[in-house]
């Protein structure tokens, strides 16, 4: 007895079902944020499970600062 047919028709049945859950993509909302001439954005989670977010202001043709916020109840705290 040949157990490979079988075998396949188990897998395209898992496939087929697989492939048939609808799924409704994730839900983004924008947390917007107050900044100068900046750049250079980075998203932090800390081991406590913080969200910081960092980036770059451009403060004259010399001078470049490192700011950052922290993600407070929804909300970026100021830089």
């Amino acid at each position: 007895m040949n157990i490979r047919p079988l075998i396949t028709l188990v897998f395209a049945f898992l496939l087929f079902f697989a492939c048939n859950k609808e799924v409704s993509p994730p839900a983004l909302t924008e947390i917007p944020v107050t900044t100068e001439a900046s750049g250079e954005p980075n998203l932090h989670i800390a081991d406590g499970g913080e969200v910081f977010l960092t980036w770059v202001e451009y403060l004259n043709d010399t001078t470049d600062a490192l700011v950052w916020a922290r993600l407070n109840e929804g909300s970026w705290t100021s830089p």
